[in-house]
């Protein structure tokens, strides 16, 4: 681990260190006395509790060798349609994609965010520093949050990440909620401790704090940071081993190549390594947004107070296909809908269905994303068997993925059972936004480091699908829903949204039956009476309802 961030709070790492043995005694974690400073990383989030990737184990993180797994795949297999942002409408958007269910990748929706540019990696640490961001759930289901300083040490500068199976990764639903820094609570708990305590103490506190500024100051006027030469520099960031020395060995990453001849996809644009397959390069860690992260800059980037993080809803806005989302009108009732994800090569999402029925749109600034994704009609036991030794991303494209796509599954046709599942993928780059319809299943693997925004929403294309779902899961936000509707429905006014026809839909889902607990689509049918006639049907909005629900899966029959 770098010196300069082994030396910030020496303090805080022997306290972790101390919480992390107390937990081992208790049975919570795992810990051995051959437990090195390089480990901070780790201990910073597993040093008395345990995130979801605490699964694997914290000292065998790196045992089923993935990252050895070159997971990028050939540009020929992503199949999925292109479209440019500027020239496509929001009505040919939701008539074309949206009301069919058909997954499909936005390109320059991000191009004139700030983003692009204030989500570099040194600039999110040069502004997050202090801030703390969530990277998992313990064994309770508390989340656990890791500042932005430690978490970009582990992910970019230290080899923690690189040895990892499936890497932590920031995936965080609060960022937008959180208005005050930590550096202003800190200052407040100091001011209160201050006020308690006598003059001597305070002076005694003040030329401590001073005495240690100014160690930090001479250290980071160190040689042994800037003398590294210039050769032993990975891709522009400076590693130092453990011992305080350069590794001997290089490292072979699976990062794309910048060279060679352009191609297309779909009318669009792409690098030649990607039409033509991904080659390996040997510099190390390499960010595709020309960052400038390294051990010699991070000290740097640390002065100064870091800024909340709800500052980060002013980098982005929402694309205009997705501005209108009916679910801003439940309140605090709703659940939550948009993350800020961060996270290093092998790291991502496992196989799964967003919840409510909602659709979802992933906007990607920085890096590459490798996308599955499968239609609503198919079985959950099917994408995601049992037996897999975990959860994660990575698994899944390391044990499930070559069973479906084997040749040994060809049918008589010639094809696959992914093909026959009607599996598609996506290699999603920096400017493309992925939409991914309400019922879809799918699994997301990072395949380098990565910087992305992604969020949840009902329009007013799939409210039967979402409604049915949040009534019989979320009753009472389903209520408040409906309520709105209603209520802005009977003062109308000049506004575009017709509220009073979508309240008119969704009482048009009265006589439809609870789905059964732990059902999927592919097995549900929805029954209808025939005691009205066609005419009452379609008056209250059967038409529209039954296109809606049987392009996500469910099934109508009139009966």
């Amino acid at each position: 681990m770098h010196e300069s961030l082994a030396t910030v709070k020496p303090h805080k790492l022997q306290k972790k260190i101390n919480k992390a043995k107390k937990a081992a005694r208790s049975g919570a974690v795992h810990y051995t006395e051959t437990l090195s400073t390089g480990a901070y990383s780790k201990l910073t989030v597993l040093s008395h509790r345990r995130v979801e990737n605490a699964e694997l184990d914290i000292f065998a993180w790196g045992r089923q060798g993935y990252a050895d797994t070159n997971f990028w795949i050939d540009r020929s297999r992503d199949t999925v349609p292109r479209i440019d942002y500027d020239a496509v409408s929001v009505t040919d958007f939701a008539e074309r994609f949206e009301a069919n269910s058909l997954p499909v990748v936005i390109v320059g929706a991000t191009k004139r965010w700030n983003a692009v540019e204030a989500w570099k990696p040194e600039n999110l640490v040069a502004k997050y520093h202090n801030e703390k961001f969530k990277v998992g759930e313990d064994d309770d289901g508390d989340p656990v949050y890791v500042p932005m300083k430690y978490f970009m040490q582990y992910a970019l500068v230290s080899e923690d990440a690189e040895k990892n199976d499936s890497p932590l990764y920031i995936f965080d639903s609060n960022f937008g909620d959180r208005m005050r820094n930590n550096t202003a609570k800190r200052r407040k708990k100091e001011r209160s401790q201050s006020r308690s305590r006598s003059p001597r103490q305070n002076e005694k506190s003040d030329e401590s704090t001073s005495d240690r500024r100014e160690r930090k100051r001479l250290r980071s006027r160190s040689p042994s940071r800037s003398s590294i030469p210039s050769d032993k520099k990975r891709g522009g960031i400076s590693v130092l081993n453990r011992n305080g020395g350069v590794p001997s060995t290089e490292r072979k990453d699976i990062v794309p190549s910048d060279a060679g001849p352009a191609g297309s996809l779909n009318g669009i644009p792409t690098n030649g390594h990607l039409a033509n397959g991904v080659s390996h390069m040997e510099s190390g860690i390499k960010d595709n947004g020309g960052n400038d992260l390294d051990g010699s800059n991070f000290p740097s980037l640390l002065a100064g107070e870091s800024r909340p993080t709800s500052e980060m809803l002013k980098d982005y806005e929402v694309p205009k296909y997705f501005q209108d989302d009916l679910f801003r009108l439940t309140g605090k009732r709703r659940p939550p809908f948009r993350w800020v994800v961060i996270g290093p090569a092998r790291s991502g999402t496992g196989i799964h269905v967003d919840p409510l029925g909602t659709s979802a749109w992933n906007a990607l600034v920085i890096g590459h994303k490798r996308w599955a994704l499968f239609p609503p009609n198919i079985a959950k036991n099917i994408v995601d068997p049992s037996g897999k030794p975990d959860h994660e991303a990575a698994t899944w494209f390391a044990y499930v993925y070559p069973r479906l796509t084997s040749p040994d599954t060809r049918d008589e046709s010639g094809k696959t059972l992914a093909e026959r599942l009607g599996m598609i993928e996506i290699l999603q780059g920096p400017d493309e936004t992925v939409f991914v319809p309400g019922g879809w299943h799918h699994v997301v693997i990072n395949l380098d480091f990565t910087v992305a925004i992604t969020q949840n929403f009902c329009s007013q294309t799939n409210l039967e699908y979402v409604w049915l779902r949040t009534r019989d899961s979320r009753p009472r936000m389903a209520k408040k829903l409906l309520t709105q509707l209603e209520r802005l429905g009977a003062r109308q006014g000049s506004s575009t949204t017709p509220y009073a026809e979508l309240a008119e839909r969704i009482h048009a889902l009265a006589m439809v039956p609870s789905i059964p607990p732990g059902s999927s689509s592919s097995n549900w049918e929805v029954h209808v009476s025939e005691m009205q006639t066609e005419k009452e049907k379609e008056a209250k909005g059967w038409t529209v309802k039954k296109e809606t629900l049987v392009n996500r899966g469910i099934k109508i029959r009139f009966e």
